[in-house]
């Protein structure tokens, strides 16, 4: 949790006389045709993975500092950067400012 709150990904109230961890999270969902693009796994610093429950949203801790625009755009980029390494880099337009997924059905 201290990580937590340097990087400001939290902060912390005191609520009823107990010291409670504020997050925000951003869920987003893209749709294409009949098809949900899903994130599988959490893959950590550290190399361990959380595998996600089939068909989970794609999402992403904010910073307190951002507004959900900013923190879909990020979640966007990280799964699109694992597309590109998974099925090569013509998928991923790697421009931060403008994340564009290119599907091949």
């Amino acid at each position: 949790m201290w990580n937590e709150a340097n990087k400001g990904e939290c902060f912390f109230i005191a609520y009823n006389g107990e010291l409670k961890r504020i997050i925000s999270v951003a869920a987003i969902t893209v749709r294409y045709q009949n098809k949900v693009l899903c994130e599988s796994k959490q893959v950590f610093v550290t190399g361990e993975t959380n595998v996600r429950p089939k068909d989970a949203a794609i999402t992403e801790k904010m910073l307190c500092s951002e507004n959900s625009n900013t923190a879909f755009r990020r979640a966007l980029l990280e799964e699109m950067q694992e597309l590109s390494q998974e099925f090569g880099p013509e998928w991923v337009n790697e421009k931060k400012e403008n994340p564009v997924v290119i599907l091949v059905l």
